[in-house]
């Protein structure tokens, strides 16, 4: 007797969860996002999500539209590169982008970006960390590791051992 009821209570449980709309049960991607790989996201202090992509640039998801932003060849004030490794988002000093193409700090009033590389050299960035308000740690694709300072925009090369051949390095968080 208490098998057949809990059998009919089972039943009714399936039944209903299977008679449910689908669209609570999944979350629909927005067309606008592209079919490009998304390699990280964060936040703002509006809840805006942000998106990185392998080669389909910044994303900037507010839970109705989209804004891409791409490298643009012919603007310096475009993001250096679509393809976006990492990001960090400070509150105080907002958006920063890691791409193939060096570092880039997003200005959100004129939208647009600054790129930021060492001196003689541009590097791939791949991992931003932040260790304090006015420091990252920045990892590159064969270039090292470097404290980036973002007040004074400056660069700090962290020396290896003589042991590890910087061209294998590849540094991804």
């Amino acid at each position: 007797m208490i098998r057949i009821v809990l059998f009919k209570i089972l039943i009714l449980f399936f039944a209903q969860v299977s008679a449910q709309d689908s669209s609570f049960l999944f979350v629909k991607t927005n067309p606008d996002l592209g079919n490009r790989a998304i390699t990280c996201m964060t936040t703002d202090t509006n809840d805006h999500m942000w998106i990185g992509t392998y080669g389909g640039g910044l994303k900037r998801y507010d839970g109705l539209n989209v804004e891409t932003y791409n490298h643009d060849p012919f603007s310096k004030s475009s993001i250096s590169n679509s393809t976006v490794f990492d990001l960090i988002f400070n509150k105080n000093q907002g958006l920063w982008i890691a791409t193939q193409n060096g570092i880039n700090h997003f200005n959100h009033n004129t939208k647009s970006f600054s790129l930021f590389n060492p001196i003689s050299e541009t590097i791939s960035v791949h991992a931003l960390c932040e260790i304090d308000n006015d420091n990252l740690v920045v990892g590159t694709h064969q270039k090292g590791i470097y404290f980036f300072n973002t007040v004074d925009k400056t660069f700090h090369k962290i020396g290896i051992p003589e042991s590890i051949d910087e061209n294998g390095l590849l540094i991804n968080d």
